[in-house]
């Protein structure tokens, strides 16, 4: 005969049962069982206490839950927020059902201890104690809208376009994963599944579907989003991403340096091209020589055109067109210097057509085609980049072609400006460029 010991126990010939009685109201609507009887295979009272408790709050979530709150469903952040409160981490349930006994007693004893502690628990709570809330996985496609929660901070300065923009090179890296590999889970996703990725990476870039230097990126983005949501919501599970070698390959040609002869017959065809805006002949004019990029010319506000005293320069600053810049080296004063000051004595307040969020996007939209056309395999960027090849047999190369170019210099304070900078680096820009081309 049963023994019965109260805490749903009753135990038979040494062993301890869970006992459950399904409510009336259960039964009689539904059917089914009136009572549950389930072996604890142990014969240790305090051990089968908790275990018990543990099929308690799993029965009572399952033929109770109307009698508490009205929570539809059971999410795992309200899990886990539910357990924070009661002084716990959640448990996993799939942990709880392969511990062992020790493991076991050791898991369950503060949320057993919260159950004693509240007799009348919630629905919330009873799932919460009870580990009956599955921990989900991580689909690929989930990553990026939550690293997007996790981090509104990366575009707090930014206006609607750049964050749109920002937001969506991100996403193209989580849906190129899911397209080469399919949308698995995160928390799974092995070292091998990482190297399998990155050789479809490398494929794609010796096809010449892409540089390598985007795939390196693809891969950066992917480590930095896994990176903050792992660390948010699955810590302790490491990131598959984190030891990935970059790709490298000899394809930087979005930087190939252009011929003295090209920046000339750049110059040549866009005085004569008729649906080029003289905003953008003026800015390719200016760059040519000082190495500044579309976007950092086209939203200068009036006050960053310096024309007068003895050096005429640029000021690439925050202003009322930007909120931000992307680096603290991006900001600087650029001496202007033959076609450079020319150009923009026709443009004393800037380029007020396009300081607009959208301005910069509708000026490479001219540039980026013209150069194409003008001079195949050439970009804008590696045409704002021959001031750099021209400087870089200067005395201290590396530190004035990282300063025109708005790029961090060891020892610097991240400011490159004020009258002593803009003399020196006038004297080097003028020895730099050369007299007829400039």
């Amino acid at each position: 005969m049963a023994a019965t010991y109260g805490d749903n126990l009753i135990q038979r010939n040494g062993t301890y049962y869970f006992l459950y009685t399904v409510p009336r109201d259960y039964w009689t609507r539904r059917g089914g069982k009136r009572q549950i009887v389930k072996t604890l295979k142990t014969g240790d009272y305090q051990l089968a206490k908790k275990k018990a408790l543990l099929l308690k709050a799993e029965h009572t979530v399952q033929y109770e839950s109307h009698d508490f709150n009205d929570i539809k469903e059971i999410f795992i952040d309200i899990a886990k927020k539910t357990a924070g409160r009661h002084g716990y981490i959640y448990n996993d349930p799939k942990v709880i059902a392969h511990s062992t006994e020790e493991s076991f007693v050791e898991l369950m004893s503060a949320p057993v201890e919260a159950m004693e502690d509240n007799p009348k628990p919630n629905r919330a709570e009873i799932a919460t104690f009870g580990s009956a809330v599955e921990i989900p996985g991580l689909p690929m496609s989930k990553v990026f809208p939550r690293f997007k929660q996790l981090s509104p901070e990366k575009t707090k300065l930014m206006n609607e376009v750049d964050a749109r923009s920002f937001w969506r090179k991100y996403e193209r890296f989580t849906e190129d994963f899911v397209k080469q590999m399919g949308d698995l889970d995160a928390l799974k996703i092995t070292e091998t599944t990482v190297e399998e990725y990155r050789d479809t990476l490398v494929e794609r870039v010796m096809n010449d579907e892409f540089k390598s230097e985007y795939a390196n990126r693809t891969m950066r983005g992917i480590r930095a989003m896994l990176k903050t949501v792992l660390k948010r919501d699955h810590k302790g599970v490491e990131n598959p991403f984190r030891e990935i070698d970059s790709i490298n390959v000899d394809d930087a040609g979005k930087r190939e340096q252009l011929e003295e002869a090209e920046v000339r017959l750049l110059r040549e065809k866009a005085a004569d091209d008729s649906h080029l805006p003289d905003a953008a002949k003026a800015i390719l004019l200016v760059s040519q020589n000082t190495g500044l990029g579309i976007k950092e010319l086209a939203q200068m506000a009036p006050g960053d055109v310096v024309l007068d005293g003895e050096y005429p320069h640029l000021k690439i600053r925050k202003n009322e067109f930007r909120n931000y810049l992307k680096t603290k080296e991006r900001e600087r004063e650029i001496p202007l210097i033959g076609h450079a000051l020319e150009a923009m004595k026709a443009f004393p307040n800037g380029f007020t057509e396009f300081t607009d969020a959208r301005g910069p996007r509708r000026l490479y939209r001219h540039i980026s085609p013209f150069i194409r056309a003008t001079v195949p395999g050439k970009t804008f960027v590696g045409y704002r980049h021959r001031i750099a090849y021209l400087m870089r047999n200067s005395e201290h190369k590396d530190q004035w072609q990282n300063a025109v170019m708005g790029h961090a210099t060891s020892g610097q304070t991240g400011y490159y400006g004020g009258p002593v900078w803009l003399s020196k680096m006038h004297k080097l820009l003028t020895e730099a460029l050369p007299e007829d081309n400039r």
